[in-house]
């Protein structure tokens, strides 16, 4: 069975960057639910993060940048181009 987006690496690390920085929640699903290709949406989070003044934004941001390249090698080999939770 194909994994869903919310079970993927990036999937899980979205719901942790809404529930932990909520001032950002509405832009994060709507860049991740945008059908952008992966590393453009994965950059587009991490730019987000940079930019926000929250004490969690920080360091989900270096989380961001220690995991990107896993997640996406793994969302290519799934074949997740849309993103839908």
């Amino acid at each position: 069975m194909k994994k869903k987006f919310k079970e993927t690496g990036f999937g899980k690390f979205i719901g942790k960057v809404i529930g932990a920085v909520p001032d950002i929640a509405g832009d994060v699903l709507e860049i991740a639910t945008s059908g952008n290709p992966i590393k453009t949406t994965i950059d587009k989070v991490g730019e987000l993060l940079q930019g926000e003044n929250h004490p969690k934004a920080k360091a989900l941001a270096l989380e961001l940048e220690q995991s990107k390249i896993n997640w996406e090698k793994e969302l290519y080999q799934l074949d997740i181009k849309a993103f839908s939770f």
